[in-house]
């Protein structure tokens, strides 16, 4: 089961533009978040352990949603934490990047995860609305409202009350 929307592909690919944004700098507390991380993952680690391509690192069309999707999975955040906790004398500060991906992957999971159940999207919506309002430090908010992930949550809550699995 999966929720049918025609702007989450839009929505999913504006969330990862911020990262390699030349503007302004993206910061969750006192980390940033950096396209650089990816590219320390792409160097450092083999292509079976992150699944990232170059395009990925040095990202020409910001449209394109394989990438956004790549950016985003779990075994990339893998690798980022590991550049992280690394023993080496230089330890990178990777966790500002790992959270903002986690939260766009929920956001891409609310979608397309076929293993969701309704409450689990509902979850997912409400982490990513909550990181959306309250973990907004320096967080461009026109984002948060093109998402409109609000609007889901409240869909995702009336269904879940009427028991419509």
């Amino acid at each position: 089961m999966g929720l049918h929307d025609q702007d989450f592909i839009h929505n999913g690919k504006k969330l990862i533009n911020p990262i390699d944004s030349h503007v302004g700098t993206l910061q969750l507390g006192s980390d940033v978040v950096t396209l650089t991380h990816l590219g320390l993952v792409y160097n450092k680690f083999n292509c079976d352990q992150h699944g990232l391509k170059l395009e990925d690192t040095n990202r020409k069309d910001r449209q394109n949603w394989a990438s956004a999707q790549r950016i985003c999975q779990k075994r990339t955040r893998d690798c980022l934490a590991k550049l992280r906790m690394s023993k080496e004398v230089h330890q990178e500060r990777t966790l500002g990047t790992e959270l903002y991906l986690e939260v766009c992957s929920n956001y891409i999971d609310i979608f397309l995860s076929p293993r969701l159940n309704l409450r689990s999207r509902i979850v997912l919506a409400s982490k990513v609305y909550f990181f959306s309002v309250f973990g907004n430090y320096g967080f461009n908010l026109e984002i948060i409202q093109l998402v409109g992930i609000h609007k889901i949550l409240l869909l995702l809550l009336i269904l879940y009350r009427n028991n419509v699995f």
